[in-house]
């Protein structure tokens, strides 16, 4: 969240500065008012961007799966499994507490916006006010008040009007205000500031924002009056009334210079095109540095798996979650001992016996009763010594301990992106932690790092969609010298039937 926050006010000040630089004194002014208002949503919208990145060491494990076979020995689960855990942390952290002083700030924030706004209303009801052009309704006020617009509703001190001391342009000016809806577009700049009051940048841009509104209403009246001059000897003479309210259309004085100037300033269509031109590469480099970067695995086998479950997703089917056991199998016999010459036909029945001896049927199901050690013994002597076509055609086989994981320390970069809780989860030796644990370590204090994307019910209930696994560098060493040392083990396991799916 913390981080969220600070990216989405880096983009503002990112935009609002090209803004500054390029924009804000050209009579482009239509296009600046579209720019103020997307490029403050796009700040808050390019945080929340995905961009999935190359990442050769990462490695990127499913978080479930059915291999098609069950282990019968009762081994200790290897520690290359990945493990979910439950545990959450019931500490209250800082973290709380400063989003409820932030949610108090926003609230408080938000209930004196709605009370200046009943104000304006209260004010609205009880003066008087005249249908005007049945566009917009002028509001007579007793008090001295530069004109001012909101909503439909134009402010008028009560006597000017009713002498005749309210030129024509003035109503003009205000009109435009209330035909292309400027008051929706500080509404929004103001709702932002609510919600984000910490952001700085959000009170430039509504000024901004109000000034280019000053500037569109000048050039509507612009258009269709033929002396320019007293149009802004006008201005001059209102500017000198100050009061109005916050969040209004309104004359000021200390705008009334930059509106004079802005009248009759001059952009050539090639510049206009030139300078909105430099917007593609300020936002091609907000997206790089401030959305959400991923590491993604580079391995040819979950690339072709990813490819195949996204031909299958196109034909409205699911992703298979059960892998072929022969396969599996073949995988993990890799380091079982066999001969080329087999046993005899004697020894495989010997074999075949021993293992229909624990073997029942329930419900079309074949299951194994424990095997003895003196058993698992004798199988094993009898197993190591047939042929890989002899043990492929067997229903209990023997298969090493997986090798440990690789060593894989993570780049600076990616270790800033673990970062972002809405993504990771944290595991450290096998222990869940609050991601801002991270903060205590480098990256080189790891030797492992282990990424599961979750499906499913793993996924409910979550704030992350990934699970981050990482070893400490002493962890890590402890780790593979014990599973170098179940490596050289067997473990026996039952082959379940498996049926391909169409």
């Amino acid at each position: 969240m913390i981080l969220y926050l600070l990216k989405s006010t880096l983009c503002t000040v990112a935009f609002f500065a090209l803004y500054k630089l390029l924009f804000e004194k050209e009579q482009m002014h239509r296009f600046k008012r579209y720019y103020l208002l997307l490029s403050v949503a796009a700040s808050f919208i390019i945080p929340l961007v995905t961009l999935n990145t190359t990442g050769a060491h990462t490695q990127i494990l499913p978080a479930t799966f059915d291999t098609g076979f069950t282990i019968i020995s009762a081994l200790p689960v290897a520690d290359n499994a990945a493990t979910i855990d439950n545990t959450t942390v019931s500490t209250v952290s800082w973290t709380s507490i400063v989003t409820v002083l932030y949610s108090a700030i926003s609230i408080l924030l938000l209930v004196r916006f709605l009370l200046s706004l009943r104000g304006i209303l209260a004010v609205i009801k009880k003066a008087g006010s005249i249908v005007y052009q049945n566009k917009s309704t002028i509001v007579l006020l007793e008090q001295q008040v530069a004109p001012h617009t909101l909503f439909n509703y134009i402010f008028i001190n009560r006597d000017d009007y009713n002498n005749g001391n309210t030129e024509k342009e003035i109503l003009l000016h205000e009109l435009v205000h209330v035909r292309q809806k400027h008051t929706w577009d500080v509404m929004v700049i103001q709702l932002l500031q609510i919600f984000f009051w910490f952001n700085p940048v959000l009170r430039y841009y509504r000024k901004a924002i109000q000034l280019n509104h000053e500037f569109l209403a000048d050039e509507g009246v612009v258009k269709q009056c033929s002396n320019v001059a007293a149009y802004q000897y006008l201005l001059i003479d209102k500017a000198s009334r100050q009061k109005s309210f916050s969040l209004t259309s309104q004359f000021n004085y200390s705008l009334t210079k930059k509106r004079l100037l802005m009248m009759t300033r001059i952009t050539s269509k090639r510049n206009a095109l030139l300078r909105q031109l430099a917007l593609i590469p300020t936002a091609a480099v907000c997206i790089l540095l401030f959305s959400k970067n991923v590491e993604a695995q580079t391995n040819k086998a979950d690339q072709a798996q990813s490819a195949k479950g996204q031909t299958e997703k196109k034909k409205g089917e699911q992703p298979p979650t059960v892998f072929n056991p022969s396969k599996a199998a073949v995988f993990m016999e890799k380091d079982v001992p066999f001969t080329t010459e087999g046993v005899s036909q004697q020894q495989l029945d010997e074999y075949t016996a021993l293992v229909n001896k624990n073997k029942n049927i329930y419900d079309n199901h074949q299951t194994y009763n424990g095997f003895s050690d003196e058993e698992k013994k004798k199988l094993e002597s009898i197993y190591v010594k047939m042929s890989r076509e002899q043990q492929a055609a067997q229903s209990v086989r023997f298969i090493s301990n997986p090798l440990p994981l690789e060593k894989t320390t993570p780049s600076a970069k990616q270790y800033e992106s673990y970062k972002d809780a809405s993504v990771y989860g944290v595991w450290i030796d096998r222990k869940k932690v609050p991601v801002s644990e991270l903060d205590k370590y480098s990256n080189t204090d790891f030797s492992q790092v282990t990424i599961s994307k979750l499906y499913g019910n793993a996924a409910k209930g979550r704030s992350y969609t990934h699970q981050l696994d990482l070893m400490t560098n002493d962890f890590y060493s402890a780790y593979y010298k014990k599973a170098m040392e179940r490596h050289k083990e067997l473990q026996l396991i039952s082959i379940r039937k498996y049926k391909p799916q169409n």
